[in-house]
């Protein structure tokens, strides 16, 4: 079976909606971040990722997951990232 990748953004609902984070990835990566706020999942305790992530948990409310686009080449889901990631503005 084909791996396909997608790009993905995590949103606030306290914003509503607005993304947060962009990335790239393939099966379930897009949710991983949520299976727990930790150092692997979210990122290092002092990154903004993490910080968002714990402050809507801390508020009752899970961050949002959507994928963008679908791609079946690797690189072009790079490419899109980046893009998307100019275009919104995130670091």
């Amino acid at each position: 079976m084909a791996k396909y990748h997608y790009v993905y953004a995590l949103t606030d609902p306290t914003k509503f909606g607005q993304p947060f984070y962009v990335g790239k990835g393939s099966g379930d990566r897009k949710v991983q971040h949520f299976r727990s706020v930790s150092k692997e999942m979210a990122g290092a305790e002092t990154s903004d990722k993490f910080k968002i992530i714990k402050r809507i948990r801390d508020k009752g409310l899970q961050p949002g997951a959507i994928v963008l686009s679908h791609h079946d080449v690797e690189d072009d889901a790079l490419r899109e990232e980046k893009r998307v990631i100019e275009e919104i503005g995130l670091d």
